[in-house]
């Protein structure tokens, strides 16, 4: 990949296209731990993609083109998700209902939603992964805000995130 790195450094065109090629199935991966619906993990992708095109001249290392992208697209992934954050009405006894339902065309195209993936957890357990995942909350302000120990907000995160992620893939585990 070295080499092919050195060449879209160059201005290689399809240099470039094929490490796109090469990259864009890892790219998806991780930005689907960070997002939950397509047309965001797309966004964060094609953002990531023009910033790595627009400043590829700054890699200094052709070796870490992984390690540089991957922190490229986990920033774009966290600029949407502060915006999706402004969005978001405070914590308070209703912030789980606020989450809006799919429309019946989202469940025909099988975009997944929070309200989806939560569907099966208790209240308590939308507001860890809500304010862990989209406030960026650590466990310890959490367990302040709930009123529940650090212990037990840390197993329901880490149980209720591998059960979504199952979710996402469709029943397949892949870690």
């Amino acid at each position: 990949m070295e080499d092919i790195v050195l060449k879209a450094k160059e201005g290689d065109p399809e240099a470039f296209t094929a490490l796109v090629r090469e990259i864009s199935p890892k790219l998806y991966k991780i930005s689907c731990k960070y997002l939950c619906n397509e047309e965001d993990i797309n966004d964060a992708i094609q953002e990531t993609m023009y910033n790595a095109v627009k400043n590829l001249y700054q890699l200094k290392d052709s070796k870490k083109f992984e390690i540089w992208i991957s922190k490229i697209l986990k920033n774009n992934c966290l600029k949407i998700l502060e915006n999706e954050n402004n969005n978001l009405l405070p914590l308070d006894e209703n912030v789980i209902n606020t989450y809006p339902m799919q429309s019946e065309q989202e469940q025909v195209e099988g975009n997944i939603t929070f309200e989806n993936l939560t569907k099966n957890l208790s209240k308590d357990e939308k507001q860890i992964i809500n304010l862990k995942v989209n406030h960026q909350y650590k466990y310890k302000e959490i367990s302040n805000k709930l009123n529940i120990p650090i212990k037990e907000i840390r197993k329901s995160y880490i149980k209720n995130i591998k059960k979504i992620k199952t979710k996402r893939l469709g029943g397949r585990n892949n870690g």
